[in-house]
């Protein structure tokens, strides 16, 4: 069973102003301009695959988890020591939250 987690796709908006054309060479164009949106996302989209315990899920759950670990203290440091504590330990949790959440899988 081959199944992608959480993977977010984006795709750029486009503008389009007075097109005169063919619906097959304006569908041409919507397609180019898609997959070269799809392409640049495949790396992710295939690192999520759930072969091996999805690797991209545990990039982006381990990033999430460094990332709360230094934005917490500092928001907490700017309203004073306590809340800085408070904002540590919050970050320190998110971290080994995120990380042993995208690890079980691998176990």
């Amino acid at each position: 069973f081959l199944a992608a987690d959480q993977v977010p796709l984006k795709f750029k908006p486009i503008r389009i102003h007075r097109v005169l054309s063919i619906q097959k060479h304006f569908s041409q164009v919507l397609v180019n301009e898609y997959a070269g949106d799809v392409f640049h996302q495949a790396g992710w989209a295939l690192a999520s695959l759930n072969i091996i315990g999805c690797p991209g899920v545990l990039v982006r759950s381990t990033l999430t988890g460094v990332r709360d670990l230094f934005v917490l203290p500092y928001h907490g440091l700017t309203r004073g020591p306590t809340s800085f504590v408070a904002g540590l330990m919050a970050g320190s949790g998110s971290l080994v939250r995120n990380g042993h959440s995208a690890l079980i899988p691998l176990l």
